[in-house]
């Protein structure tokens, strides 16, 4: 065999190696984001139920302000709410932080916090006469 054909194999055998090895890192990434994107979706039923949790547990959290406040007692301060076990066990918790800077307005922030994940929602009621009505509810930048 002379030089010029030995010259030649040996640059077929280099694109053709480069060429291989690129199809199989091609592969391996397209396998991995296969895998990512299907993790995801086992996921995802977890996830919705534990927002669908966490929205569940702000409406509670602000019907139990509304109530405590109908019922004329005093909301101001920070308080929690008793959960059931099932709630609790995974790391529920509702908790309620009240500032009442005039006898005319009432700030409260709802925090909930289920399964690792935390909600927050900024609840704003305003005096009208003797009974508190419900002013303004603003959802946290975290939230949901």
């Amino acid at each position: 065999m002379n030089a010029l054909v030995a010259n030649s194999f040996s640059r077929r055998r280099g694109v053709a190696l480069i060429t291989a090895l690129f199809a199989v890192v091609l592969l391996g990434m397209c396998l991995a984001l296969l895998a990512a994107a299907f993790s995801y979706e086992l996921r995802l039923p977890r996830i919705i139920q534990n927002r669908g949790q966490l929205q569940a547990m702000l409406l509670s959290g602000g019907t139990a302000l509304e109530n405590r406040l109908l019922s004329g007692k005093t909301a101001e301060g920070q308080w929690s709410l008793n959960l059931p076990p099932q709630l609790s066990d995974n790391g529920g918790q509702i908790r309620i932080d009240c500032k009442n800077p005039s006898s005319n307005k009432l700030i409260a922030d709802v925090f909930a916090s289920y399964a690792g994940a935390t909600a927050r929602q900024t609840l704003t009621f305003a005096r009208n006469g003797n009974a508190w009505q419900l002013e303004n509810i603003a959802l946290g930048p975290n939230a949901l």
